[in-house]
């Protein structure tokens, strides 16, 4: 294949086994809406770091600890080809280091991600709480669409402000009978409208796009200097 016909890759890298398949798909989907035409690029086979902490952790290349090795490897497969896109919970850290005074964990763990990847281009998303409250951002599409149930209906103040929602996989869990995160995810992301709605309700979801937009210019841009490389 000739290097004008090399597809630009986005390498996400992911903590769970759900993210595995459900970013790529995200990533994927919203490419696709965004209308960058979904066929000049790919998204990579995600690597999974299997813990929260593998990624915070202080850098320790021999027990594939700190978010600096798995942004190498990743930087590796991409280089001249694309971006880096980190994804992860974030559960109550961000809570917790607000309480403590430290800085976000955002922005802390882009820099050390940036220090690894030489001249990929990398962001690092946090999503508030998790992956699960992008999907509850959606929930009234989701149950008009029939995906839920008409009873799925989370509190109020989680509906309007799903980042801040403890309830997480527990909620699709009783609405769905059983949720598994490795089929689940993946099956009910393939559903999401990626609308206003879910843009309003989630800022999380909003810094999401943010970055997704600035990191496929920056893939394009990125991928033309290494194919003239080439």
């Amino acid at each position: 294949m000739s290097s004008r016909r090399t597809p630009i890759l986005i390498q996400c890298i992911v903590e769970g086994q759900g993210e595995r398949t459900a970013v790529p798909t995200l990533v994927n989907r919203w490419l696709e809406r965004r209308r960058f035409g979904v066929e000049r690029f790919q998204i990579g086979e995600a690597i999974v770091t299997n813990s929260v902490d593998n990624l915070t952790m202080p850098h320790d290349s021999a027990r594939r600890r700190g978010i600096e090795h798995y942004v190498r490897v990743a930087a590796g497969r991409v280089r001249g080809r694309g971006a880096v896109l980190v994804i992860l919970d974030a559960e109550d850290a961000c809570l917790t280091r607000e309480a403590h005074g430290d800085p976000p964990l955002g922005p802390v763990l882009l820099e050390r991600a940036r220090s690894a990847a030489e001249d990929v281009p990398v962001s690092v998303v946090v999503a508030s709480r998790n992956f699960e409250s992008w999907i509850l951002a959606d929930l009234t599409n989701l149950r008009a669409r029939g995906h839920l149930p008409t009873t799925a209906r989370a509190p109020d103040g989680c509906f309007r402000n799903p980042d801040t929602s403890k309830l997480g996989p527990s909620f699709f869990r009783e609405h769905l009978g059983s949720y598994v995160k490795t089929l689940d995810q993946d099956r009910l992301t393939k559903l999401l409208s990626l609308g206003r709605g879910m843009l309003r309700r989630s800022r999380s979801f909003q810094k999401l796009s943010k970055e997704l937009e600035a990191l496929a210019r920056l893939a394009i841009a990125h991928h033309r200097v290494g194919r003239r490389r080439e």
